[in-house]
């Protein structure tokens, strides 16, 4: 029979850092759903940026690089966001995780995504909207900022867009 004086206090902690651990792979999930939540509440084609925004850290970057941009930095990654450049103003995301690891500090960890999204979207080639399916793949990481889990950078490659015609086509190459 165990008691109290004759548990293992090593064994306390282990046990309480794996749960910590499993707390913040929920949370992070958590940062997921809430992003996809946002992004489906459209104000035009903008996302709901306000409710967006607090899942970013301070120095956040979203990288959707080359079809949507790099932009860097918390007020820069909101401007973009109320932008609405991708011309998308309907919008279903799924994802599915692939995976979810917490660095052993716990103050950082890593995250991938797939995604498959129903969106009306602007055809820039034919300036006409369209039904689309969105397929791509965010790599994201993130940040204990405040005791908090904030998106560091969420990376987004958009790997096809896929419409009434067929796929669309890729954007030029940085520099072209």
């Amino acid at each position: 029979m165990s008691t109290a004086s004759s548990r293992d206090p090593n064994g306390d902690a282990d046990l309480a850092r794996r749960v910590q651990r499993l707390e913040d792979i929920e949370a992070i999930r958590n940062i997921r759903a809430e992003y996809a939540l946002a992004a489906d509440a459209r104000q035009g084609c903008a996302v709901d940026v306000e409710r967006t925004m607090k899942l970013f850290a301070r120095n956040g970057v979203w990288d959707g690089s080359p079809r949507f941009g790099r932009h860097e930095g918390w007020a820069n990654v909101r401007d973009h966001l109320l932008r609405g450049a991708a011309g998308i103003d309907w919008s279903l995301h799924s994802l599915t995780e692939t995976g979810i690891s917490i660095a052993s500090d716990a103050q950082t960890a890593r995250s991938r995504w797939y995604l498959l999204e129903l969106a009306n979207m602007m055809n820039k080639t034919t300036a006409e909207r369209e039904m689309v399916w969105l397929a791509g793949i965010y790599d994201n990481d993130y940040i204990r900022e405040d005791g908090v889990w904030k998106i560091a950078t969420m990376r987004f490659d958009c790997q096809k867009i896929i419409g009434p015609g067929g796929i669309w086509p890729e954007p030029p190459a940085a520099g072209r």
